[in-house]
C-alpha cells in the first residue's frame, strides 16, 4: 500500500510508500514527512493575511485538531504482500496463508497484553486502521477472529471509523462480505495509476481493469466510504498520464470515491527503485512535471467537489480520514503488530520489525517493543507544528499555546520569520499554514524546524 511517513499507518509500518497514515509502520516522527522537493527564494516577514481565497471548505481546522473528538486510534499492521512493490521500503513479507494465520495468533496475544493494562483498556478508541503490507490478503476467517479479539479486548466507539487497506485483486465477494460483517466501514484501495504499463513498472500485481471491477464489487457489497491511493511522479509517467488517471478515477462506476490520496513518489534506499537510481537506470519525470501534476490534481479535484484538506489528501464533504486527522493533530494511537509504532501521551515506541523476534517476545509474555523514543519538548513542538501544517487550512496558534504554553513564534521565531520571508509560510486568521508555494516545498519548510 501507499503512504507517507507523516501518516499514522506509515508510522506504524515504518508518502510513495514511505504514507502511520499516516502512512500509513515507519519510525519516530523526526523523519521527513514527504511533499515535493525543490528550492524557494526570497520574500518578507510573517504577517497576517485574510486566508480565505482558494482554501478548502468544510470543517474548521480547530475541530480537525480536536484530539478529544478524533482519538485515540488503533493501528494494526499486517506485514504481508503477494509481491513487494518496487518503490516500497515498509516492513513486509511474502504472503503465505499458514504464516499469516500464525501471525494473527501473535497479534491476538499482543492485543491481550495491552488490554490487561488499564491505561489502554479504560479508553474508548474512535478509529481503527488495518494497514500494511496488504491487510486484504488475510483469509476471512483470520480477519474476523482478529476483529473479534479487538472488540472484546478494547472499547471501540459505536461510531468508530474502521478502515481496511486493500489491493484491487483482493476485492472478492466473500472477503467484502466478511469485512462488512466484522465492522469495516471504510476501504482504502491501492490503485496507484490507470495505465497498465506504469503499474507493471512499479511492480504492482494488478491492472486498471482490476481496479474498476474491484471498486464496483465493493460498492455493490455495500461500502459507502471508499478511498483510492494514487501516485504521481512514477518512472515513465507523463502529465497526460496523470490527467487520464484522475479522469478515470472520477468516472468510476457507480460513482467516484469519497476520498483520494495523491502522493508524489519518493525513491528510498533499500528498494528496487533505489538501486536502479544508483545505477542510473531510473528515469523519473522532471521536477517541473511533477509539480505540474500536483497542481493539476488540486485544481481538477476542487472542480469535482473534493476538499483539499491535507497536502496529499482530498475528500468529499464529511469524508475526511478521521484516523489520519488524529495523527496530524498529534493525537494518541496504539500500534499493534510487527514494525508498528505507537504514540501515547508524548511517548513513542516501536515494535520488533522481524517476525521471529516479534513472536518470541509474545511467547515469553512480553510486549514486543524494540525501541522507545521520549523526545524533548522542543522536538515535540516541532513535530506538532510539522503535523499541523500538513493541513491545508493550517494549525491554530491558540492550539499550540494550549498544548505547550508558548506561541509558535516564541518557540520558533527566527525559523518562522525566515520561512515567511521566503514565501513558504504565513499566518492567516489565527492559524499558521503553508502557502500555495509552501505546499509544493513542504520538506524544505519542515527541515527548517528540525
Amino acid at each position: 500500500m501507499l503512504r507517507r511517513r507523516r501518516d499514522p499507518q506509515a508510522q506504524a509500518a515504518g508518502e510513495a510508500e514511505r504514507g502511520q497514515a499516516a502512512d500509513e509502520a515507519g519510525g519516530p516522527r523526526g523523519d521527513s514527512p514527504g511533499g515535493l522537493h525543490g528550492r524557494a527564494a526570497g520574500g518578507r516577514g510573517l504577517t497576517a493575511v485574510d486566508g480565505t481565497a482558494g482554501r478548502a471548505a468544510g470543517r474548521p481546522v480547530d475541530d480537525a485538531l480536536d484530539r478529544s473528538r478524533l482519538g485515540p486510534g488503533l493501528y494494526v499492521h499486517i506485514p504481508f504482500c503477494a509481491r513487494k512493490c518496487w518503490y516500497c521500503d515498509f516492513t513486509a513479507y511474502h504472503h503465505r496463508p499458514g504464516r499469516a494465520s500464525r501471525y494473527v495468533d501473535d497479534l491476538m496475544a499482543e492485543i491481550r497484553l495491552y488490554a490487561a493494562d488499564d491505561a489502554f483498556a479504560s479508553v474508548t478508541f474512535r478509529t481503527l486502521f488495518f494497514g500494511g503490507g496488504t491487510p486484504s490478503l488475510l483469509e476471512p476467517g483470520d480477519f474476523c477472529r482478529l476483529m473479534a479479539c479487538l472488540r472484546s479486548s478494547f472499547r471501540l466507539d459505536p461510531g468508530a471509523e474502521v478502515t481496511l487497506e486493500a489491493n484491487p485483486e483482493d476485492l472478492r465477494q466473500d472477503r467484502l462480505e466478511a469485512w462488512l460483517e466484522a465492522g469495516v466501514n471504510r476501504l482504502s484501495i491501492g490503485a496507484q495509476a490507470a495505465q497498465d504499463r506504469l503499474l507493471a513498472a512499479a511492480g504492482r500485481v494488478h491492472d486498471w481493469r482490476a481496479v474498476e471491477v474491484g471498486y464496483r464489487r465493493a460498492r455493490q457489497a455495500g461500502f459507502a466510504n471508499i478511498g483510492l491511493d494514487l501516485i504521481f511522479g512514477l518512472p515513465g509517467q507523463t502529465r497526460d498520464d496523470w490527467r487520464e488517471t484522475l479522469e478515470r478515477v472520477l468516472a468510476l462506476a457507480p460513482g467516484p470515491p469519497e476520498h483520494l490520496s495523491c502522493y508524489g513518489l519518493q525513491v528510498e534506499e533499500g528498494t528496487l527503485y533505489g538501486r536502479w537510481r544508483r545505477e542510473g537506470r531510473l528515469r523519473l519525470p522532471a521536477e517541473e512535471d511533477e509539480a505540474a501534476m500536483y497542481r493539476h490534481a488540486v485544481e481538477r479535484l476542487a472542480a469535482a467537489g473534493y476538499e483539499h484538506y491535507e497536502i496529499s489528501n482530498f475528500a468529499r464533504p464529511g469524508f475526511r480520514s478521521r484516523h489520519n486527522l488524529n495523527y496530524w493533530a498529534d493525537g494518541d494511537f496504539l500500534g499493534l503488530g510487527a514494525g508498528a509504532w505507537s504514540h501515547w501521551h508524548g511517548r513513542r515506541w516501536g515494535n520488533q520489525r522481524f517476525l521471529g523476534p516479534y513472536a518470541r517476545a509474545l511467547a515469553e509474555g512480553r510486549r514486543p517493543v524494540a525501541e522507545v523514543d521520549e523526545p524533548p519538548l522542543k522536538t515535540r513542538m516541532a513535530d506538532a507544528l510539522m503535523l499541523g501544517t500538513r493541513l491545508v487550512e493550517g494549525m491554530p496558534a491558540a492550539w499550540f499555546v494550549e498544548r505547550f504554553g508558548q506561541t509558535p513564534e516564541e518557540a520558533f521565531g527566527p525559523q518562522l520569520a525566515d520561512l515567511a520571508g521566503r514565501g513558504l509560510l504565513e499566518r492567516a486568521g489565527g492559524r499558521i499554514r503553508l502557502t500555495r508555494r509552501g505546499l509544493l516545498l513542504a520538506n524544505e519548510v519542515w527541515a527548517a524546524l528540525l
